[in-house]
């Protein structure tokens, strides 16, 4: 599946399949091999097709069952179907035509709201329940598939993608997100770009009544709750089993898998222990084929020297696309014309597109990634501050010589400040943060409003490290980058997949113990012990990752100076009132002089400037816009969709 579109007219006016035709052609690229919709009365659904797995050709779109008292829209991908099937005593030889939307409502069925919890797997949904006269909507753990909605208390509206709702309803851009995107601060998960449209987290289920609809987490991992095992060597067998069942769960494809490969740790390791389980025991995973961006002429940034001996390893077919430093000639745009529904910073953004275009050529619908897999293995400065509040002298001498000496200062510092729990202390790590000189009186006033809503949780835990990790959980995908790589993929006819964003696979990583993932100032320790025998020892072994930080600095001082400064000369930011024009533009010109003596703090607000204006620019929301918008329906879809038995 690719996208879903819902109506629930709380006032009980009627749905009809104009609307939900307009929303789901709003994003019709999500939709090649079919796209339906369904309604009935006050409640209309809508699916869009990518058949990215064998099951997919059997689903409908929507799925209706027993005369219509259930509908169900799923954007996803279930992964534990045998165990689930026999969990439902549902006939195992039926699995192979048996479409994921129909495991979940026979989930739904048996388990009521508690389905979400025995799911495995991507997923975002609408399940419409006419005996409860309710509209029941679940997003997976990590918050890997979208979810956005709106209500103003008459209508209820939600679907994968902002512009969607944007193409029946009007939305304003939210000064409180501008402000905090503008400082390089996380805005709360449910928030996004435009007043009124939110996100549904991550672990978080909806039930939405005429009486509005009501959020609830259901995941919600408790980082104390410490795994312990025999050994170190236990912790590794563990770890890979798990590991490899991610993988293997997301290479359920119709045709071969791409992946988007670089020379960290991440990415290499899922190639590798895809390529290890298709030439042992999983010989039926589908072909991978990598695709990765090398830059010949910027020695700083290229990782061929850790991406070739990877693939070379397994003799993996792909390609290595070569990126100049003036191989783009725009910020960024979409092939298919499409505006960005939030801002994202993404310097040298066409040669990600690049490499989307690749892996779309060559016949692949699927593209896995090595996102989250920094986030799953938090184990950083909050490690050296626990090391010095239980003053573990022996791990701090075994450390001590891979941390510059700052980093030691700032974490016993930390350590001496935090001697009471985290939650007692007043404000946040952002308060440490110093506000950018170009952010006006009104946009340090909605920072400051942020702040007293702090939206993180208030669990409080006497390891920092600990702490550490449930920051992470309560992003709930709400992470940089992940609405960005989504929807551009999307525009490719691609559906992403990250196997370190899984849910047991978090689960267990949460549970272990910090010194098994870092011990001697290697990071993701217990990735690279597991990948020995798997993973080339040279990209093992790596100490260190890539600063990208040099691509910024050549798209704005170099290849796309002028454009930028065009920008600043007249910037649209100026009407939100976040910022003061005349200190954005002395920092812009500042920067031009000396890009490589400022620092990465201030370099990525700058640039967050630069694409917080673009995206103004591009006028996500369409001033001429009506409030509801007519277009004329799709001649693909209509709700004469057949019952299932």
């Amino acid at each position: 599946m690719s996208a879903i579109a819902a109506i629930f007219n709380l006032d009980g006016a009627p749905v009809t399949d104009q609307q939900l035709c307009t929303m789901t052609d709003a994003v019709a690229h999500r939709g090649p091999d079919g796209i339906g919709v369904w309604s009935s009365e006050s409640v209309g659904l809508g699916s869009c097709l990518l058949k990215t797995t064998p099951q997919a050709s059997f689903e409908q779109l929507p799925c209706v069952s027993d005369r219509g008292r259930y509908a169900v829209a799923l954007d996803g991908r279930i992964d534990d179907r045998v165990d689930l099937a026999a969990a439902l005593k549902l006939d195992p030889s039926t699995l192979a035509t048996l479409p994921d939307s129909e495991m979940l409502l026979a989930s739904y069925r048996k388990w009521g709201k508690h389905c979400v919890d025995r799911i495995t797997g991507d997923f975002a949904f609408a399940i419409w329940d006419s005996t409860q006269q309710e509209l029941f909507c679940g997003r997976d753990p990590i918050g890997v598939r979208m979810l956005h909605y709106y209500c103003d208390g008459r209508r209820f509206i939600a679907a994968t993608e902002i512009s969607q709702i944007l193409s029946i309803v009007k939305a304003e851009p939210d000064p409180v997100s501008i402000a905090l995107f503008l400082d390089s601060r996380s805005a709360p998960p449910e928030r996004t770009f435009l007043e009124g449209i939110k996100k549904l987290p991550g672990g978080c289920q909806m039930t939405v009544s005429t009486a509005g609809p009501k959020v609830e987490i259901y995941w919600n991992p408790d980082p104390s709750d410490v795994l312990a095992l025999k050994d170190d060597r236990e912790y590794e067998e563990r770890f890979l089993a798990i590991f490899k069942e991610s993988v293997r769960s997301r290479m359920n494809s119709a045709g071969p898998v791409a992946i988007s490969l670089s020379g960290g740790m991440d990415s290499t390791s899922i190639l590798a222990t895809a390529e290890h389980m298709r030439r042992t025991d999983s010989p039926d995973l589908p072909e991978l084929r990598y695709y990765s961006n090398v830059y010949k002429d910027m020695d700083e940034v290229d990782e061929t020297e850790y991406i070739r001996p990877t693939v070379e390893m397994y003799g993996t077919p792909g390609k290595m696309i070569e990126s100049g430093q003036f191989d783009d000639d725009s910020l960024g745009s979409s092939p298919l014309g499409l505006r960005r529904a939030e801002p994202h910073i993404a310097p040298h953004e066409e040669s990600h597109r690049k490499l989307f275009g690749e892996a779309q050529r060559n016949g692949s619908h699927v593209l896995l990634t090595g996102l989250g897999g920094d986030e799953v293995f938090t184990a950083g400065s909050g490690y050296l501050v626990d090391l010095f509040r239980a003053f573990n002298l022996r791990a701090i001498r075994r450390e001590w010589r891979y941390f510059h000496r700052r980093a030691w200062l700032s974490a016993g510092l930390s350590a001496a400040g935090s001697l009471v729990p985290f939650s007692w202390r007043s404000g946040s790590d952002d308060d440490d943060i110093e506000t950018a000189p170009w952010i006006s009186e009104r946009g340090r006033h909605a920072i400051d409003a942020a702040r007293e809503a702090d939206w993180r949780s208030d669990r409080s835990f006497k390891s920092h490290q600990q702490q550490e990790i449930d920051a992470w959980i309560q992003m709930r995908g709400g992470l940089p980058g992940y609405t960005w790589t989504d929807v551009t993929v999307a525009e490719y006819g691609l559906e992403p997949r990250h196997p370190f964003w899984d849910r047991n696979l978090a689960e267990f990583l949460v549970s272990v113990p910090p010194q098994v993932k870092y011990r001697f100032g290697y990071s993701k320790r217990l990735l690279r012990r597991a990948m020995k025998g798997i993973l080339p020892e040279t990209v093992r072994n790596r100490r260190y990752k890539t600063d990208f930080s040099s691509l910024y600095d050549v798209k704005s001082t170099q290849s796309q100076a002028e454009e930028i400064s065009e920008f600043f000369r007249s910037p649209v930011l100026e009407d939100s009132g976040m910022v003061d024009p005349v200190s954005l533009q002395q920092a812009w010109s500042h920067y031009l002089g000396s890009a490589s003596h400022v620092d990465n703090r201030r370099r990525t607000a700058l640039w967050a400037a630069i694409t917080l204006e673009q995206w103004l620019r591009q006028h996500v929301v369409d001033d001429g816009n009506e409030n509801e918008k007519g277009a004329s329906p799709s001649q693909r879809g209509s709700a004469s969709t057949s019952p299932v038995t």
